[in-house]
């Protein structure tokens, strides 16, 4: 995919797929088609965002996504099953198109995540120990997350933390622009430790990071700052604390204490 380019991708099933600077939009099937296609295996595609990247997805039922970097997407040309499931590794942002009968679920390595229409974002990459979703507006059934079958409902501006190795959930009340900001072009950290930072960063602007010491790691910070500056001027504003410095070798940072 090119996010300049403009193009129509025609599917297997004969299903449209129109490619518009930087989003793909899936055509709705017509009432003729729903029965010929409810009959068909459904036939996925697979979306990867790599580190620097994004894109947004429209779906066959109207859902819209935002997929964030390092990322990878998976779901069906259409919807041809009474529920509608999708896989995600990695952070996106969803805005589900409300269907009574037809519940949207999205499947992580840890949890599963079910709903009806609401607005939600969903941080599950792989190399974090955590897995992060945060409820704007709607309502959200996490599951799976243990062996004892138990459901979590989630109500708006609430987030559910898991602990990838204890399974141990947190719901605690949160200021969700901080953690849907990024969508909007913006990076935005609400007193969290400068090793969760970096890897935020590091996934956007695509490099490794290193610390002189352990303590440095957990020095907390708050800021916003545009996602589409160059990565110098987000150290920048976080060396003008006093705090630490950075030493930038090609796609290197190494973080030191500021003497």
């Amino acid at each position: 995919l090119d996010e300049n380019k403009r193009s129509t991708i025609k599917e297997k099933d004969g299903s449209l797929i129109n490619n518009d600077e930087n989003s793909l939009a899936y055509e709705r099937a017509t009432d003729v088609d729903k029965p010929k296609r409810q009959k068909t295996k459904a036939l996925y595609n697979t979306l990867i965002a790599p580190r620097g990247g994004e894109y947004n997805i429209t779906l066959s039922d109207g859902t819209k996504v935002w997929i964030n970097a390092d990322s990878k997407f998976k779901y069906p040309v259409y919807f041809n099953k009474d529920i509608r499931e999708v896989e995600l590794e990695g952070e996106a942002y969803f805005e589900v198109e409300h269907m009574n009968d037809k519940p949207f679920i999205i499947k992580t390595t840890d949890y599963n995540i079910e709903v009806l229409g609401t607005s939600f974002n969903v941080l599950a990459y792989e190399d974090d120990h955590q897995v992060i979703t945060t409820l704007v507006e709607g309502s959200i059934k996490i599951k799976g997350f243990d062996d004892s079958g138990n459901e979590l409902l989630v109500k708006p501006n609430e987030q559910v933390l898991l602990d990838k190795m204890e399974k141990e959930i947190l719901v605690r009340n949160v200021d969700v622009n901080a953690y849907t900001a990024w969508k909007e072009g913006r990076f935005m950290f609400v007193k969290q430790d400068l090793e969760r930072i970096l890897k935020v960063l590091s996934r956007w602007y695509n490099f490794e990071v290193a610390f002189e010491s352990e303590e440095l790691k957990t020095i907390r910070f708050t800021g916003n700052m545009d996602r589409y500056e160059l990565l110098a001027t987000a150290l920048e504003m976080i060396a003008e604390t006093n705090k630490v410095d950075f030493i930038i070798n090609n796609k290197r940072v190494l973080v030191t204490k500021r003497n």
